[in-house]
């Protein structure tokens, strides 16, 4: 499914994902989070940043690194807390698969790519992942473990890096968007 090596004609036919991002005074972290977000294997993402009233600089660095990225799109509201503002972002959406983040988390670079493939199987709705770095000894690896929908549980580990940081686990889920219409 990796979209590096496709021509961008190709590229185009694959389903959009929808990046959620609710940011409240995330300046320390939203530069980081978007640059993860951007470096995605998968790359047909919209990445909708929904401003929850931030008095910091959030909207600006946004708006910079949109300018950098026209998939990058900036909405802001009054703050409403990290619920309302994952809402706005989710009506404002036009993938066909939503993917929230929160502003201070990071993806690996192939997050999206691997929880899409079991909506490529057919039958899913709904995929959600735990990422750890484990260091055990000499022993450093990071796992990616895919769960799909709630009942028909399958597990993946992928070998992801040899990278020598703290042990960290981190939580995201990928929903098919017709889930929320049916709501």
């Amino acid at each position: 499914m990796s979209q590096n090596a496709l021509p961008s004609a190709e590229a185009d036919t694959l389903p959009l994902v929808s990046v959620i991002i609710p940011a409240y005074n995330a300046e320390n972290f939203i530069a980081k989070t978007l640059a993860s977000v951007v470096a995605q294997t998968y790359r047909r993402l919209e990445i909708l940043v929904v401003d929850d009233g931030s008095s910091d600089r959030t909207q600006s660095i946004v708006q910079t690194m949109a300018q950098q990225d026209p998939r990058i799109k900036l909405f802001k509201q009054a703050n409403a807390g990290v619920a309302a503002a994952r809402n706005a972002g989710i009506d404002k959406a036009k993938g066909e698969y939503i993917a929230p983040i929160d502003a201070d988390d990071l993806w690996h670079p192939e997050t999206l790519e691997k929880l899409l493939i079991p909506f490529d199987r057919g039958g899913t709705n709904l995929a959600w992942y735990q990422s750890f770095w484990l260091a055990i000894g000499r022993i450093q690896a990071a796992c990616l473990a895919i769960f799909v929908r709630w009942r028909d549980r399958r597990e993946s580990c992928y070998k992801l890096s040899r990278k020598t940081i703290p042990n960290f686990l981190i939580t995201s889920i990928v929903y098919l968007a017709a889930v929320f219409i049916s709501i």
